[in-house]
């Protein structure tokens, strides 16, 4: 089922509909978000950039929870977050 977020800074808030599908049809995601952690506290928070590796061999969520924090350098001010199934 769809989901439709109210509001996106408080993801919370989330409210499914069927889109006149059957009820029986489901979804299976891995959402991982690996936040930014300022080393000083003159370093703004940026946004959030999406990790995806591409193609069907790659997993976007396994490769944040292998190598996130060392990948994490290359963007600083951004959270890292990627969708997988």
């Amino acid at each position: 089922m769809p989901a439709k977020i109210e509001d996106p800074k408080s993801p919370k808030k989330v409210k499914w509909t069927n889109c006149g599908k059957s009820p029986a049809e489901t979804v299976e995601l891995a959402i991982i978000k690996l936040p930014y952690v300022p080393k000083t506290a003159d370093q703004p928070h940026l946004g959030t950039i999406h990790v995806a590796m591409g193609g069907w061999s790659g997993s976007s969520t396994n490769f944040l929870v292998r190598y996130g924090f060392s990948y994490q350098e290359l963007f600083p001010g951004y959270d890292l977050l990627a969708i997988g199934k």
